[in-house]
């Protein structure tokens, strides 16, 4: 067995990947408002997914300070895990005011918003996997 420069520890990876699969399922949640079902959205993203991102980046955060060696600078993959969990709650946020402002209605032009917010998210879900190779 070689010497090797690179942690051997993948819990990084894992931890991004599944933050970044929360901002799909919320992003998919988010695009159910067209179906006008507001306030079982609006709890579903606000309890479930919002709580379960920020514990995603909390533990993020832990790991990267329990550490000694990371897979990356450090101070990136703290801006990275912030602008995960900062996605999620400007999510939570646009179904909170939906509901605040009680929009009957959604305009076309939020339907084709969502649906661009929804192929974001995954095309960040799909790229969290391969931060462990870096291609």
């Amino acid at each position: 067995m070689g010497f090797r420069l690179t942690p051997q520890d993948t819990s990084f990876f894992t931890l991004f990947t599944s933050s970044a699969q929360l901002l799909v399922e919320a992003t998919r949640e988010l695009t159910r408002f067209l179906d006008g079902r507001y306030a079982e959205v609006r709890d579903l993203v606000r309890s479930n997914l919002e709580h379960a991102a920020d514990d995603a980046t909390h533990a993020l955060i832990n790991k990267v300070n329990s550490s000694f060696i990371t897979p990356f600078d450090r101070e990136d993959i703290h801006h990275l895990a912030a602008s995960l969990d900062d996605c999620m709650d400007y999510i939570e946020e646009t179904a909170d005011l939906i509901v605040l402002y009680r929009m009957g209605e959604i305009p076309d032009g939020l339907a084709e918003q969502f649906e661009i917010l929804a192929r974001m998210a995954e095309v960040t879900a799909e790229a969290m996997p391969r931060l462990r190779s870096m291609k």
